[in-house]
Formats: structure tokens, C-alpha cells, sequence
């Protein structure tokens, strides 16, 4: 008679543990796809949606492998106190058609959202202002729908010092 409960038990600990492991597979699966967008810039959609070639600065970013797959790292504005100067880049978002759809309405048209901060904040250079194409910096906050300035370009935040997040 015990057997039965023993069937019971295994098939509810194989519900159980199997479901995590498709879980983590899906999940692994998810970020090499995500990797992978990452690596593959499709600029003939980025140049469509934006209604011009693709800045210079953009390319250089993209082509940078380390950096557009590293994430969660904080640059530092050298014009900056520590305290106010010091922003997060949580990871980077892909140059592809998906990635040109604003979740907010508010980032303003032309502008190019490649990374998001800590809290999902999407930051986004305004291209097109400097005659290399490149633009300011800023970060949309979702939460009070605030924008704030960051840098006076892409290429200038770029070659701000970073440091990574440690996570202790």
C-alpha cells in the first residue's frame, strides 16, 4: 500500500523540480537570444526608424562586444562630485526594430534608447544635434515621468571612467 504514496510523492518532486529546470533552460535561452541581438546590430532598421544614416558613435558602441554584453557597471562624470555624478548602466538594448519601440511616449523622436539603468530607466541619446550625428544624454525615470540630462554626448559619456557593481 505504500507504493502508491511513493508514486505521488515522485511525480509531485518531478512537477516540482522539473518545471525549475525548464524554467532556467527558458531563462538561458532568453538571454543567449538577447546576447545575440546584442551582437547583431540590424542598422538598416535603426536607420529606417530614425529617418537617417546611423552616427558614427552608434556603430563604435555596438561594435565594442565587452562592453554592450557587460552590464551593471557605473560611470562616473568627471565634472561631477562622487555624489551626483555617478550614474548606472544596468545593460545595454539591442539596435533592432524591437528595441526602437518607446515604451514611453515621452522619449522624444529621433532619440535612441541603448541602455536602461538599474530600475529599467531607459537612457537615450538625442542623435542628430553635433554634426557627427552624435547628441545629449539622458535618463527617463518612470516613476514622477522625469528626465534628466546626463552628458553632452554619447561619445563623451563613453569615455567616462566605470566602475562595476559589486554585489555583496
Amino acid at each position: 500500500m505504500a507504493a502508491p504514496t511513493i508514486e505521488i510523492r515522485m511525480g509531485l518532486l518531478e512537477r516540482w523540480f522539473g518545471s525549475k529546470s525548464r524554467r532556467e533552460e527558458q531563462r538561458r535561452t532568453e538571454q543567449a537570444a538577447y546576447r545575440e541581438r546584442l551582437l547583431s546590430p540590424r542598422w538598416e532598421e535603426v536607420e529606417a526608424a530614425l529617418g537617417r544614416p546611423v552616427p558614427p558613435i552608434l556603430r563604435e558602441l555596438y561594435a565594442d562586444h565587452a562592453l554592450v554584453t557587460s552590464g551593471d557597471f557605473l560611470v562616473l562624470d568627471p565634472s561631477r562630485d562622487a555624489s551626483e555624478g555617478v550614474l548606472n548602466v544596468n545593460q545595454f538594448v539591442p539596435a533592432d526594430e524591437e528595441a526602437l519601440t518607446p515604451l514611453l511616449v515621452s522619449i522624444p523622436s529621433g532619440a535612441f534608447s541603448f541602455a536602461t539603468n538599474e530600475y529599467g530607466d531607459p537612457l537615450y541619446v538625442q542623435l542628430g544635434e553635433l554634426p557627427d550625428g552624435d547628441g545629449r544624454v539622458f535618463v527617463h525615470y518612470h516613476d514622477g515621468d522625469d528626465t534628466d540630462f546626463v552628458a553632452p554626448s554619447l561619445r563623451a559619456l563613453l569615455s567616462w571612467p566605470r566602475e562595476r557593481v559589486s554585489h555583496a
